[in-house]
């Protein structure tokens, strides 16, 4: 099973445990990791969010936004690449197009390694009908 917790500056996403296959060639049991990134920025934040998964040579490894960040977090603490994470910055934002608009400047500008193909485009589109409403 891998228990990964996140617990840094006031922020605590509860461990939750995840089934993983026992290794059929060598019978080995199920992994207990625990990965804590670094959380920089307020990590009790209501409203809209910016936030960024940074990798230890401070490369961007995923950028989004979100109403519920621990919510948020707790969902990309099962992606194959967290453990790749060093850190997590959490920006506030005034309203969500505000925060659409910087995500889409960091995925055009930095080409973030697990955001998908079409991240900007999907961003873009939804920016548009928030400013249209």
């Amino acid at each position: 099973m891998i228990a990964v917790s996140l617990y840094d500056d006031g922020l605590l996403v509860e461990p939750e445990e995840v089934l993983q296959p026992i290794d059929a060639a060598t019978g080995a049991p199920p992994v207990t990791l625990t990965h804590d990134p670094k959380i920089v920025g307020p990590a009790d934040v209501k409203g809209h969010v910016l936030y960024r998964h940074l990798a230890e040579d401070g490369s961007l490894l995923y950028v989004g936004v979100t109403e519920d960040i621990k919510k948020r977090l707790k969902a990309h603490r099962r992606a194959s690449w967290w453990t790749d994470v060093a850190e997590v910055h959490i920006e506030p934002m005034a309203s969500r197009a505000d925060a659409l608009r910087a995500e889409l400047e960091f995925i055009l500008s930095e080409h973030p390694a697990h955001n998908r193909s079409d991240a900007a485009y999907r961003t873009d589109t939804v920016l548009k009908r928030e400013l249209s409403e």
